[in-house]
């Protein structure tokens, strides 16, 4: 089988939210926080940035794959990237600080203890000719010094080539001006 790229790529465009999408955000938020008696807190990109984040790279790293495809991505502690950031404000009573810094332990832990020379899986001997998976040389990518352990990359944007930037996003309204009314 020869790789290709998909015919219709879609670019993803870094988390920033727009003073145009900021009135959709608000129609959206209050239809949430009414259907789920919540208090959501849509579009909040603040996770992603690096000026009240402790454990963020502020650098921006690109890296180039197979297919020129051009992905840009910042290093964070594990504990400090944006999952975690995002599961902190919205489960609390898991995600507290002792709970984040056994993780980030574990992950140096792990980092330091397995190298680059780790075996995970044994080599089936049982078949000839294997041909599992290769993997896009751009895909692997060094950490900067000092972040060897228990820092991770984070994918903050990818541009594929030929492919077309989505800035918008798909509401899914129907087309004769109804509602949804099921999730």
């Amino acid at each position: 089988m020869e790789p290709y790229d998909q015919q219709y790529t879609t670019s993803i465009m870094p988390h920033v939210t727009t003073d145009r999408d900021k009135s959709r955000l608000d129609e959206i938020k209050s239809n949430t926080d009414k259907l789920f008696a919540i208090d959501s807190n849509l579009g909040d990109y603040s996770c992603w940035e690096c000026d009240s984040n402790p454990g963020c790279d502020p650098i921006i790293y690109e890296t180039v794959l197979d297919d020129g495809s051009k992905v840009k991505y910042r290093w964070y502690k594990f504990r400090h990237q944006p999952t975690f950031q995002e599961l902190t404000v919205d489960y609390p009573e898991i995600y507290t600080e002792d709970y984040l810094n056994d993780i980030q332990a574990k992950i140096e832990e792990m980092h330091k203890g397995w190298g680059t020379n780790q075996d995970f899986l044994d080599t089936p001997s049982s078949v000839d000719n294997l041909h599992l998976v290769e993997l896009d040389n751009g895909l692997i990518v060094d950490a900067p010094p000092g972040k060897e352990f228990g820092w991770v990359p984070i994918v903050l944007e990818i541009e594929m080539p030929y492919g077309k930037w989505q800035s918008s996003l798909d509401f899914l309204d129907p087309p004769d001006g109804g509602s949804l009314r099921d999730y």
